[in-house]
């Protein structure tokens, strides 16, 4: 009994924590029923599993085999397999095998007992640049910081937030975004969505404090 195993996904790119469900099928080509049949599905890490429903037999996603059962010729079986991308894998790339491990009778034909299907978790690669109008400033002066950030790709972005929280030794004095906003109490500016090739600038400008007299101050 010749045992066919097929795999796909129902996207090939997903965000950190989407979803993605692959579907296994296995076919029995013939010419005989095969019984005990056993595919191999095991996850690898970098993707949680959630749920497993079986067309028919059932699915042990601990050991990740699913146990098929009996087959008459030219009948067939799906399972699906609902899995997230974990946080953290953005631009990682996960492939997902399924192999059949056992059926009877024999198979004469091993070259279509394995299929896979591959995800790509997108990932974006953020630059950020900062710089000061006044590296030598006096007490009293005022100073103006500009902070940008660049979607250096390969996927665009969502949900950017930039933390710049004042040193000791400035006041605030004033803010202006080009995109999003900025709260100088927890000093987060909350950019957004930025697409690929995108940016975005923040300028906070503040005084030198008294006291600070010969005081490196730095702004991160």
């Amino acid at each position: 009994a010749d045992i066919a195993v097929w795999k796909t996904a129902d996207t090939n790119a997903v965000n950190e924590s989407g979803t993605v469900v692959f579907a296994v099928s296995v076919t029995n080509l013939g010419p005989d029923e095969a019984e005990t049949i056993v595919v191999g599905d095991l996850l690898p890490a970098g993707l949680t599993y959630v749920s497993g429903n079986p067309s028919q037999g059932t699915y042990d996603a601990g050991t990740g085999e699913w146990d098929v059962g009996t087959l008459a010729a030219s009948n067939g079986a799906t399972l699906l397999i609902e899995t997230t991308a974990d946080l953290g894998t953005g631009g990682e790339t996960f492939t997902n095998v399924a192999r059949r491990i056992e059926s009877v009778p024999v198979d004469p034909n091993p070259t279509n007992d394995a299929a896979a299907a591959a995800v790509t978790v997108r990932g974006a690669d953020l630059q950020v640049r900062k710089t000061a109008d006044n590296l030598r400033p006096d007490e009293g002066d005022p100073v103006t910081f500009r902070i940008s950030v660049t979607n250096l790709g390969p996927s665009e972005t969502a949900g950017v937030v930039i933390s710049d929280p004042l040193p000791a030794g400035v006041t605030y004095a004033s803010h202006l975004a080009s995109l999003g906003s900025y709260d100088d109490g927890t000093g987060l500016w909350t950019v957004g969505a930025l697409g690929v090739g995108a940016g975005a600038w923040l300028e906070v400008s503040v005084t030198i404090d008294a006291g600070t007299l010969g005081t490196v101050i730095t702004n991160v």
